[in-house]
């Protein structure tokens, strides 16, 4: 994946998102490009890590992220704290 990101003179670029649940981590996802030439970077790294933690009502409603879907497809906080 290639960007163009005007008027940025870096080495990196870090997009990240998190999903939280009354202050709990539940999904992290992160985005690094590097800058390859002029204005145009391309994606190095990518990450999404779902936490294993027990979801609220509104929550599941809002992201359709429910407490099963992280029984079946979470890590534990500590293991994705490491990751990151």
């Amino acid at each position: 994946m290639v960007i163009k990101c005007y008027n940025e003179n870096h080495n990196y670029l870090l997009f990240i998102d998190v999903e939280f649940n009354d202050r709990e981590l539940v999904q992290f996802s992160g985005l690094l490009f590097k800058w390859v030439d002029d204005e145009t970077y391309q994606l190095m790294r990518s990450c999404n890590q779902y936490v294993c933690t027990k979801v609220c009502y509104p929550f599941v409603e809002y992201t359709n992220i429910s407490s099963h879907f992280l029984a079946e497809n979470g890590t534990p906080l500590k293991d994705v704290v490491d990751f990151i």
